[in-house]
């Protein structure tokens, strides 16, 4: 006959078989504990870590940073190029974060935006690779649509404390009258996750509880759409000559059109004959747009094609096939914003380039704008179909 085994013995054991940890993470670890800091429980930082390896993710958003422990516990094992978007809304932790973040020599790495996701997840470009939330647990319903639109394809979406500390199993007239309003949209979370029909999710008790979804295939987007509707502009913008005086001036209107159609400010680059012959950055734009900007042309480079084609081929059915340089270098990157600059034959003497915006949105700023200075009319990706079906 099998004996039962105590959870706490076998967790404790679990925990025993990790190695020693990063004394700096230790050092946080212990002021959360000592000064009631919520930061995610030992085995649940294993497995953030775990799949950081394992997904090897080129941008991780994080919903709730507090000191910026799990930013810096997923931080050590990013890959060479990759980045984290963190959001915190509670003033007083936000500079100890900061802190913590150069501390560790991560700030490069990791931007923190400060205030509430509500407003914050609606500005921030996708996609994103993984996606852990961990903020205020009533909210994690209300923020899925936009995690949703922001995650990739491929992405992962990981939930923290979901099981609420046991509260979810009981019934609401069980748990205290305060914590019901949490315990009901937890509840409610939990049943979406697990009963729409665009995800696949599993929910395992590691730790107070991590939920894992993915997209189903059939809920992903038609990619071969797409790269035929981007073919088909490169073909509508074809020229036969292009100076840097007509780089001056498209530089200029993907400006003006940038600040009339969105709220974000953007940078732009122009080059010719691989001279750079126009660069302006906004005022308030990231100072990571000129990396964007490089590594994106860097891919370009390689395969003639705009920037937005190389993202929807790594995404779409031959995920990586023959593209496996791009995922094993920090330089390269796919995403839209970087369109060539052809001629009548097809034949490539430039790149327009535009970072800043989510990528469908940096790439039909680029090319509407090209073809307002052509005068011409393009098809858009901008339909509706390129992001993840919002949530009625």
């Amino acid at each position: 006959m099998t004996e039962t085994f105590d959870p706490d013995r076998l967790r404790a054991f679990i925990a025993s078989l990790e190695p020693p940890k990063d004394a700096f993470l230790e050092e946080l670890r212990a002021y959360a504990e000592e000064n009631d800091v919520p930061i995610v429980r030992p085995e649940t930082e294993a497995l953030l870590t775990f799949l950081t390896d394992l997904l090897r993710p080129a941008r991780i958003l994080e919903v709730g940073c507090a000191i910026g422990y799990s930013a810096i516990a997923m931080g050590r094992h990013l890959p060479e190029g990759a980045s984290i978007d963190t959001i915190e809304n509670y003033a007083p932790r936000i500079p100890l974060a900061k802190e913590n973040f150069e501390k560790a020599r991560l700030s490069e790495r990791i931007t923190l935006y400060e205030g509430d996701a509500s407003d914050i997840l609606p500005t921030l470009p996708g996609p994103y690779d993984l996606i852990f939330m961990d903020a205020a647990k009533a909210q994690y319903i209300h923020w899925l649509p936009e995690v949703l639109r922001l995650l990739s394809d491929r992405g992962l979406l990981v939930s923290d404390n979901v099981l609420q500390d046991g509260d979810v199993l009981q019934s609401r007239y069980a748990v205290t009258r305060r914590d019901r309003t949490i315990h009901k949209r937890m509840r409610e979370y939990l049943y979406t996750l697990k009963h729409d029909e665009h995800l696949s999710s599993a929910v395992l008790s590691i730790g107070d509880g991590v939920a894992l979804t993915v997209k189903k295939k059939e809920a992903q987007m038609d990619y071969q759409k797409y790269i035929d509707i981007v073919h088909e502009q490169q073909k509508i913008l074809r020229v036969d000559g292009f100076t840097r005086e007509d780089a001056l001036k498209l530089g200029n209107l993907i400006i003006e059109n940038g600040k009339k159609m969105f709220p974000k400010p953007i940078s732009c680059r122009i080059d010719l004959r691989e001279v750079t012959v126009f660069f302006h950055i906004m005022d308030g734009a990231s100072i990571e747009n000129e990396n964007w900007m490089r590594k994106k042309l860097n891919v370009c480079r390689v395969t003639g094609e705009t920037s937005f084609v190389n993202h929807l081929t790594i995404e779409g059915p031959d995920h990586y096939e023959g593209f496996e340089w791009v995922k094993e270098n920090g330089s390269y990157a796919t995403r839209g914003g970087c369109v060539p600059i052809q001629n009548t034959k097809g034949e490539t003497y430039g790149w327009v380039m535009v970072s800043g915006l989510a990528q469908e949105e940096d790439h039909q700023l680029n090319v509407q704008s090209m073809a307002e200075y052509l005068g011409r009319e393009i098809p858009t990706v901008l339909d509706g179909g390129f992001s993840f079906i919002r949530r009625q």
